[in-house]
């Protein structure tokens, strides 16, 4: 069954990467950054499985499962959710960061991103270095979040106590923020439209919300 579902998984990367392929073969930004994660991926492997067997306190193994956004969904959803150059952009949960390098590089966003797993975090701060916008791109472990005009959730597979942790530090979003959300929308956020989109992993629903100015 593990084999199964692990060609299963190849298939849909390889059809992803001919897909966005296609699509952004001309682009310089797709295949510096393509390059780029290819590099990095040279350093090792891009979790830390230990965390989901043995997670720390007040953390579930489920929050500790990695997968990636692709290059090519990274910017169809940033496109969708009208991204606009100098706006601030806030990815929680970046694991190496690649929507918040798109946004940056892509879209010319100023970028905070946040990874509680530090060998991960380590491979964000990575690849600004060596695609030198460091100056664009703040890595950090701990929140708080801070304010942004975008923010982008990825509470797939969170567990309860993370995905109500984040929701809690959200209520501090300004008003008129908006949000891209994997799976599960943001509570008291208004859903503006829902797409089902391919991640590394599979499609996912993923809702564009905006928090509320009575909120």
């Amino acid at each position: 069954m593990a084999l199964w579902v692990g060609i299963e998984n190849l298939g849909h990367r390889a059809s992803l990467a001919l897909r966005y392929g296609a699509r952004w073969s001309g682009r310089h930004w797709y295949w510096r950054l393509g390059y780029a994660l290819w590099l990095e991926s040279l350093r090792g492997a891009a979790h830390r499985p230990g965390l989901a067997t043995c997670p720390p306190p007040g953390w579930q193994a489920e929050d500790f499962f990695y997968g990636e956004t692709p290059l090519g969904t990274a910017h169809e959803l940033l496109s969708w959710a009208g991204l606009l150059p100098g706006e601030r952009f806030c990815e929680i949960g970046c694991g190496r960061g690649v929507v918040g390098l798109v946004a940056h590089l892509v879209f010319g966003a100023q970028v905070s991103s946040f990874e509680k797993v530090p060998a991960l975090a380590d491979k964000a701060r990575w690849l600004a270095r060596a695609l030198q916008i460091e100056g664009g791109i703040s890595i950090r472990e701990e929140g708080p979040y801070g304010s942004a005009d975008l923010y982008f959730l990825t509470p797939t597979t969170w567990g309860v106590q993370n995905w109500q942790r984040v929701c809690r530090e959200m209520e501090k979003a300004p008003a008129g923020a908006r949000a891209l959300v994997l799976s599960e929308p943001l509570p008291k956020w208004q859903i503006l439209e829902k797409r089902k989109l391919p991640y590394s992993w599979g499609w996912s629903e993923t809702y564009l919300q905006r928090k509320d100015l009575m909120l």
